[in-house]
């Protein structure tokens, strides 16, 4: 990005001094033509930057360059307007540009929501299948898979849950697992691939510290086993790259 912008800026700066050189050449309409050219180089880069800031300095370097003392050409009883000609086009340049940039802004907000949205499960606010779809492929395609497991957890008796309780108190339950999980150390990425079911990537260098991951996240369970409603999880795994599966 700040190669962009210098490169903007540089490029602009050269453009005038090239127009400038030319225009010298003309004599006594040089004056005549510095304020033509001027005004459209401060209107016409106007959505070349993506600094506003960028475009101040920009004109600014331009007003410099192409400012002409001797306005003969023009004539006195018009060099008013030639000052309101210039300053209008660089007001309008800044208008235009500050327009470019709001709409830009809104339009890459906008994508990131839609896009945040697409991905995201409404009920948990957790990634949904097509987000871990997309973390499971990245995973796949990177060069270090000898590290990463990958995790798949299950509740059990959850139907019977909705059935006693309504499906109020599930969908707080599918909450609060969701909750539980991504507060879970050592954790890459997690989400709810449907229903009950959870996923979970985990990167771990040794087997032991991938049992320790599971077993924080056990731990952090609630401590009620004489509880009807107590929850049961299964975790199936696997090793990226071994195709080794455990339960």
């Amino acid at each position: 990005m700040t190669t962009w912008r210098l490169f903007g800026i540089i490029y602009m700066t050269s453009l005038t001094v090239l127009f400038k050189v030319q225009i010298e050449r003309m004599g006594v309409e040089a004056s005549m033509w510095g304020l033509v050219v001027t005004s459209l180089l401060i209107t016409g880069m106007s959505v070349f930057f993506v600094k506003f800031i960028d475009y101040v300095a920009a004109a600014a370097l331009i007003w410099l360059i192409m400012w002409q003392t001797d306005l003969t050409a023009v004539g006195v009883d018009h060099a008013p307007l030639s000052y309101v000609f210039l300053i209008s086009s660089t007001l309008l340049g800044g208008s235009l540009n500050a327009t470019f940039l709001s709409l830009v802004m809104q339009t890459m907000a906008a994508s990131d929501r839609y896009q945040k949205l697409s991905e995201t499960d409404t009920l948990t606010n957790a990634p949904n299948r097509r987000a871990l779809v997309a973390s499971l492929d990245n995973a796949l395609t990177s060069d270090d898979k000898s590290s990463l497991w990958f995790a798949m957890l299950d509740l059990d008796n959850f139907k019977s849950i909705n059935d006693n309780h309504g499906h109020d108190v599930g969908d707080n339950v599918l909450i609060c697992f969701a909750t539980l999980i991504k507060n879970t150390t050592g954790l890459v990425n997690f989400g709810r691939l449907g229903g009950r079911r959870v996923w979970r990537d985990v990167i771990r260098s040794k087997r032991s510290r991938r049992h320790s991951g599971n077993g924080s996240f056990i731990d952090a369970r609630p401590k009620r086993p004489n509880s009807e409603n107590a929850l049961f999880i299964q975790c199936r795994y696997c090793e990226f790259g071994s195709g080794k599966k455990r339960q």
